[in-house]
Order: C-alpha cells, then structure tokens, then sequence
C-alpha cells in the first residue's frame, strides 16, 4: 500500500509498504479520508513528541476490511471514525473516567501507524461507529469536533450567554456551530481572514470582527456592556491569548482551547480573578464525546462541507502542511484513493 512516512524530523517519504494485518482485538481500515492538523506540522518539525519513523494522520475515517481475532463488534463494510486517543485504563486518572489524562497516554498517528495511507489496523475500541448514509469525509472531522463538544461541555453554557470566539480556523468554526446550538444568545467572532469572517456569518455568529483592524476589547464591550459571559480562545495566537481576559465580565468564563508553545505565558492578578469570580479553564482532547460528535454531523447540526477546503492525494501532504494557516485554508482532507 502506499503511505507517508515520517522518516525523521523534516524528512517524509511517500513509499509502498506492506499492508498491516490486524491482531487480536484489531480492526483494518481503510482509510477514507484524514484531515491535516496543526500537530502533523509540529511533530514533522520536530516540536511534538512522535515515535519515528511514524506513518502519521489522526484524524481519519474509512471503512472496515477486516477484523482480528476476538472482535464481534464490527464487520467487513462498516464504516467507521477513529478516535486516536489510547488510554491505558489502568493509571488512578483512567480508573476515576478521565482516561484523556491518562499517564500513559498514546495515540494512534503519533506512536503508532496512523491515516495517512490506504489502510490502518487500530484497536477496536477506537472504532467509531458511522451511519451508513454518512458520507466518510464528513466522518473524518469526528475527531475536531469531538474535542470541541468536550471543551463546550466543560464551559457548562447556559441558555442565553454572549459568547466572544477568537479565530475563525476550522476548530473556532466548530465551536461557533456548537455554542450556538447549546443556546448562545449572541455570539461575536474575530478573525483577520474576510473569507473565514464571512463564513462565521453564514454558520451562526451575529458579528465577526478583524482584530487586526478593531480593538477586541472595545468591539465586546461595544455589543455586551462589561463583557461576554464567555470568551473561547481558539486561534492558538499569542496575541490572542494575551487579550481573551480582558473580554470577559464578572462571573464569566474564559477557556483557552488553541494550542500555544508551552514556554508561552501571560499576565495574570489573582486578585482582579478573586473580586470577579471569573472562571479560567483548560481543555484537552476528546474523553467520552465521539459517538455525540458523529450524531452532531449526521444530524447536519454541526455543517461538516463548509469546514473543509482542500481535498488532496497523499504525495500532496508536504504541501499540504506548508498551506497550513493560509487565509483560503480551512480544513484539508488526505484522500488516498486520488
């Protein structure tokens, strides 16, 4: 079969390598579709810890052809999504449901052979179940949006909050969908790029804003007084992140959802969160919340088509990676079969 191959940090090869077949407990995809992700660009360049050599690819879908021994659960013809995730179940986090903090924690595209080839043999329990009538590409963006439904559920929104996103990129695009489907009452994105802003529009934000043009700050206490109830960081932006604490009002929640280099850090007076009750929170990956991110695409309440704008073949990869951050770029599919 033909796949990517990180061979090292900087170095990928598209080459023929053996079909895998699938062990005890194992199913064999093959692969659909595999969305490219910030991660794939930081673990090529060496600043995401991976196992090398590595078949990357983490966000994937297809449809099983065969089944190792033991498995009951799916047959050939199934379509599935995959949850990369692999939590030990043993580790005292495991033991009490938070398996996304696992202590041994691995992933499939990261310490074992991932999507971006014609076909991956995964453990069964990361098999997804997909309708049939589902199409696989949309199944492929599962994974994003399970990670989002788990940080909206974390924020714990209520009916009739203002909510401020910051970064209308493919997880601030789902994120807009999912908030405005738990009942955001206004919601105010920013985003540099006019195509993404014009998008925010369409899919259910009642304003979008050029940070790079408007003062975020004065732009929400503009539209929501003292502040939004909740403000959701998603650009994974350094000048993002710095200003996401002052858009919020008393008693509201900030959550920091893009991924920043971990050296970064900002200002913080324990006092100002003390005397305004405001909540800071984290989120982290996708514990619990596949099936519900496949019922929400199926269901065509979160819109899986206008997040994806690039279908490429997998020699196309290394261009793919190099595209990322674009203005016209949004989500990128690996179709193997092109």
């Amino acid at each position: 079969m033909r796949a990517v191959v990180f061979e090292e940090p900087g170095r990928m090869e598209l080459r023929e390598v053996a079909v895998p077949k699938p062990g005890p407990g194992e199913v064999l995809i093959k692969v659909a579709a595999c969305g490219v992700c910030g991660t794939d660009a930081h673990v090529f360049e060496g600043r995401f810890p991976a196992k090398f050599p590595l078949i990357p690819g983490h966000e994937f879908s297809g449809e099983v052809v065969e089944v190792g021994e033991g498995v009951s659960e799916f047959k050939p013809g199934d379509k599935v999504a995959v949850d990369p995730n692999i939590a030990c179940w043993r580790c005292d986090y495991c033991r009490v449901g938070k398996r996304h903090l696992c202590k041994n924690w691995t992933a499939i595209g990261l310490h074992r052979a991932g999507g971006y080839a014609e076909y991956c043999s995964i453990p069964v329990e990361q098999a997804v179940p997909v309708p049939p009538e589902m199409p696989l590409e949309h199944a492929a963006l599962a994974e994003p949006v399970a990670c989002c439904l788990h940080g909206v559920d974390l924020l714990d929104l209520k009916a009739g909050d203002t909510v401020a996103i910051m970064g209308m990129g493919t997880i601030g695009l789902i994120m807009l969908q999912l908030v405005r489907h738990r009942g955001a009452s206004k919601i105010l994105a920013f985003e540099p790029s006019e195509g993404k802003r014009k998008l925010a529009l369409e899919l259910g934000a009642d304003w979008a804003e050029d940070p790079l043009s408007v003062e975020p700050r004065e732009a929400v206490r503009e539209r929501f007084g003292d502040g939004a109830d909740v403000v959701i960081e998603c650009a994974g932006s350094q000048k993002s992140a710095e200003v996401v604490l002052d858009l919020v009002r008393p008693g509201g929640v900030v959550m920091f959802f893009g991924v920043l280099p971990p050296e970064f850090s900002i200002p913080l007076r324990p006092f100002w969160v003390y005397k305004n009750e405001v909540t800071i929170k984290g989120s982290f990956v996708n514990p619990f919340t596949e099936s519900r991110a496949i019922a929400l695409l199926a269901s065509g309440v979160v819109k899986a088509e206008p997040l994806i704008s690039h279908r490429m073949p997998l020699s196309d990869l290394k261009e793919a990676l190099r595209m990322l951050g674009a203005p016209e770029v949004r989500r990128m599919l690996i179709i193997p079969s092109m």
